[in-house]
Formats: structure tokens, sequence, C-alpha cells
């Protein structure tokens, strides 16, 4: 399963914003939930500063 856009990842993330959590968990824990495999959950992004699941999830976090 590819890793999908931050559009498609805001439902997730509004999910987590009810309880108080970081970043990073709310990303292991919607990559758990998406069945990511450690391939994707790696895959960087072309500046290669993070991962592709962090940038979106962030990104996601962000527009919210």
């Amino acid at each position: 399963m590819p890793v999908p856009s931050y559009e498609d990842l805001m439902l997730m993330a509004l999910r987590r914003a009810t309880s108080e959590q970081r970043v990073r968990d709310a990303v292991t824990a919607i990559s758990d939930e998406l069945h990511l495999t450690d391939e994707e959950r790696e895959e960087a992004i072309p500046s290669g500063h993070t991962t592709l699941i962090s940038s979106r999830v962030q990104s996601a976090i962000t527009y919210l």
C-alpha cells in the first residue's frame, strides 16, 4: 500500500488530537493502522531529512 496523501491522513490525525501525543507517536500509530511495511515506513522524502509518512502526518496536523 502506498503512503496516503496528507489529505487522506487528516481524519486519522484528527482522531488522535483528542489526546496529548507526540507527532512521532501519532506517526507510529497511523503507520500501524495502515499496516505499512517496514520499507514504506522508512521511505525518505527527496531531501532525506525525514520519512514520507512522517512528513505527511506532520502536514496533515499542520493543515488541520
